[in-house]
């Protein structure tokens, strides 16, 4: 009698706790990777990013500090950081080195508080730390020595600022599946270039010549060194000879930056080459291409590697991208709860297609059994267990394969794009509020519509018959005085201004600090200002002899062209007419209250402001006048990102994994100069607890991107080659260059997004993996 072979449904059924367990797995890892991480900062400064730049000679805006001296010589030099945050922050001040990042550009490592290394030891004079009040600029001076005996030559050393604090991470991992969080610090790198001088030797030698093949098409590698006592910004031509009728490839090398005693690896794509041996030439320009490095040998182009046993080739889509900052909270059960929806589906489908199968079986079969000893065709079997209570591994049946996909679709739902913004266009008037009057300890000035984010707003106020000694103006949050004066006793004569304004503002209340204050004020918007502590230059003037010629300057020369000026005059009152200035237009004018306020676009750079009007009749009178930046004018660089990344978790099942995340940062170019800059990035190696660790080539830097930030002036254009590996080490090393702008280019905020993708590998214990990244906007020679 034959024995009735086993029934396929029970058999399937099997699969379903590991299913269940797959898609909990999975569940968590979305809750996990996107919920680990927090911020705070060790001494309660919030502040996430600095603006700091040369304070350049009017006219003549500077994104570094370029010096020429003899040895023996000392130099004073003035530094500007700005804080265009609505709370005082506290920055750390380094004299550091520059040194040439991995793949070229300057960057400025870190260096420890009270201590000095190289040409960084030739600046005194920083503070430690320095406090910039809120939507306020400082200045802080600083010397710089060339020592004696000093060889001819170009030195670079250089101010770092940063944010005082540290972003710390709060991490916990499942039993299975390691997590990877980073703590992201930005820094603000400012050069100062100083040519002892004497004959200058320009210098560049090729030294290594390979062929890497990790990326989709082979990469070319150059190492090149500078063995010279110059600053280098080679091109380069690299001519591949194929064989056969193509002829050679020919394929372009930009560089940025070699500073001399250092190496740099250059990278460049080689589209179109087969596997073999190639002949290849290399021939590197140097010294504002007069001089040329070459190098020529036979170099083996084998075909893209192939993907690991078991695993899927890589493509060039990147893994579904979250950007942890931008995923709503709420989202995240509604996307966890989808996943296992979808898991269940495919639960139900496969239960079917598999009864569906062995009904199909059933009747073709008969009685037929499998054969002693064999394994079910369903479930595949389950992978053997690690005991390693460090290690797991999880079956990989096509149903957990399944598993992992839906969840993978469900990530890349989550991802958020960014669109670009308009260009900022110049300086201009948007609106003006009616002129308006008061009296108590509190008055509210108003537009006629709603403001633009991002935009100026100005206040004139004057108390046309109170006491300075007891009227004090007070503005609401994000408020600032520029500047204020008196006509004798009476007033206080103010300008006022609301950098960066919030969208639909419509009424300002600002107070008196006096019940017996007889205000007259008026409130503007102006587009086109610089963003970020916009405030140039301002003056101040009383005069108690009466004339019918009044005139205000400003105490110092414009710094910029296509600035606004904005000026408040304060009269006796009584007049029968006010005139403006020559240029000037004005915004309200109350020649009866003794009060006006004019405006001009573009008063000229590298001179001081002024207005002279004339009144009729002749009057005692006191005057301010102050100045505004337009876009991407405001003297200093920027870089700001999330304090804190957490990157997908994935789970251990024996084979590589990776996880990708993209990180934006907020760079903000406003010298004006447009000579360019990079963003640089070094990492400290990704530790769990007990000194479990990651290669320090697990994080790559897949793609790079940018778009217009509100205020954008020129989008950057950008020579980096992608892959390439972010640096890590147990103290962080040499920074590399992961996205630049090129000279004209990149000016004002943009957002650069990186697409990074961290390595797991199949044999890695779980736990929380964290790293610290230093990422820096740099500007030097």
């Amino acid at each position: 009698m034959s024995t009735p072979s086993p029934r396929r449904l029970p058999q399937a059924s099997v699969a379903i706790p590991h299913l269940l367990a797959i898609a909990f797995v999975c569940a968590c890892a979305l809750a996990f990777g996107a919920h680990r991480t927090s911020a705070d900062a060790s001494d309660g400064n919030r502040c996430l990013s600095v603006h700091a730049g040369p304070q350049a000679d009017p006219g003549t805006p500077a994104s570094y500090f370029a010096l020429s001296a003899a040895p023996g010589i000392t130099i004073d030099e003035v530094l500007l950081i700005a804080n265009p945050e609505e709370q005082p922050c506290n920055v750390s001040l380094a004299a550091t080195y520059g040194q040439t990042a991995t793949n070229s550009g300057d960057t400025y490592p870190p260096i420890a508080p009270g201590t000095c290394q190289r040409v960084g030891c030739w600046m005194t004079g920083l503070p430690a730390t320095v406090t910039v009040p809120a939507s306020s600029r400082v200045t802080v001076p600083f010397q710089v020595t060339v020592p004696a005996g000093t060889l001819p030559g170009q030195y670079l050393a250089g101010v770092l600022a940063r944010p005082v604090g540290t972003p710390s991470i709060d991490a916990t991992a499942a039993a299975d599946q390691p997590q990877v969080g980073a703590a992201v610090t930005t820094s603000v790198g400012i050069g100062v270039a100083i040519t002892v001088p004497g004959a200058l030797q320009p210098s560049l030698t090729i030294a290594q010549v390979t062929v890497d093949t990790k990326a989709d098409a082979p990469l070319l590698e150059i190492v090149v060194r500078n063995t010279g006592n110059t600053w280098e910004h080679p091109s380069a031509g690299a001519e591949i000879d194929l064989g056969g009728s193509a002829g050679p490839v020919k394929v372009e090398v930009g560089a940025n930056t070699i500073l001399p005693g250092d190496s740099a690896t250059l990278t460049v794509r080689v589209p179109g080459s087969t596997s073999g041996t190639h002949a290849t030439n290399v021939t590197l320009w140097y010294g504002d291409h007069a001089d040329a490095a070459h190098w020529t040998g036979d170099l083996a182009y084998p075909s893209p590697a192939a993907a690991a046993p078991g695993q899927p080739a890589e493509s060039g889509t990147s893994p579904g991208v979250i950007r942890t900052s931008s995923v709503p909270g709420w989202l995240l059960p509604v996307l966890v709860a989808l996943g296992l929806v979808i898991v269940a589906l495919l639960v139900v489908l496969a239960l079917l297609l598999r009864r569906r199968r062995s009904d199909r079986h059933d009747r073709r079969d008969g009685d037929r059994q499998d054969p002693p000893g064999s394994a079910p065709a369903w479930p595949p079997p389950v992978a053997a267990v690690d005991h390693d209570p460090g290690r797991q591994l999880v079956g990989a049946g096509r149903l957990a394969r399944l598993a992992r996909i839906a969840v993978a679709v469900i990530l890349a739902g989550a991802g958020v794009v960014s669109s670009a913004l308009p260009a900022s266009a110049a300086v201009a008037l948007v609106q003006k509020g009616p002129r308006v009057t008061g009296s108590g300890t509190s008055f509210t000035m108003t537009l006629p519509s709603g403001s633009t984010a991002g935009d100026l707003l100005v206040a004139t106020i004057e108390d046309v018959n109170g006491n300075c000694g007891s009227d004090t103006f007070a503005g609401p949050t994000g408020w600032v005085r520029a500047v204020s004066t008196c006509r004798g006793s009476v007033g206080p004569v103010e300008i006022w201004y609301r950098p960066n304004t919030p969208a639909a503002v419509t009424s300002v209340v600002f107070s008196t600090g006096s019940s017996g204050a007889n205000i007259v004020a008026q409130l503007s918007e102006f587009s086109g200002v610089s963003l970020s502590s916009p405030l140039d230059k301002t003056g101040t003037i009383d005069n108690p002899s009466s004339s019918t010629s009044l005139s205000v300057s400003t105490s110092g020369n414009v710094a910029a062209p296509n600035e606004l000026a904005v000026t408040l005059y304060a009269t006796s009152s009584g007049l029968s007419s006010f005139t403006p200035g020559s240029g000037w237009t004005s915004l309200t004018s109350a020649p009866g209250s003794g009060y006006s306020s004019d405006y001009k676009m573009n008063p000229t750079s590298g001179a001081v402001a002024s207005e002279a009007v004339t009144s009729n009749p002749q009057t005692s009178w006191a005057a301010a006048i102050a100045t505004f930046l337009p876009a991407c004018s405001g003297a200093s660089l920027a870089a700001k990102a999330s304090p804190t990344l957490s990157f997908p978790s994935v789970t251990l099942n024996g084979f590589d994994a990776t996880s990708t995340l993209a990180v934006v940062v907020t760079l903000d170019d406003e010298t004006g100069t447009g000579s360019g800059w990079h963003l640089t990035g070094t990492s400290t190696t990704l530790t769990a607890t007990g000194g479990k660790t990651l290669p320090n080539t697990a994080t790559t830097i897949t793609a790079a991107s940018a778009s217009a930030a509100s205020g954008n002036c020129s989008m950057p254009t950008n020579s980096i080659t992608y892959p390439l590996t972010l640096p890590a080490a147990t103290t962080a090393p040499t920074a590399a260059s992961l996205y630049n702008a090129a000279v004209s280019s990149g000016q004002g905020p943009v957002d650069v997004t990186l697409t990074a993708k961290v390595a797991v590998p199949g044999k890695a214990r779980s736990g929380a993996y964290s790293s610290t990244w230093t990422l820096g906007i740099s500007s030097g020679p």
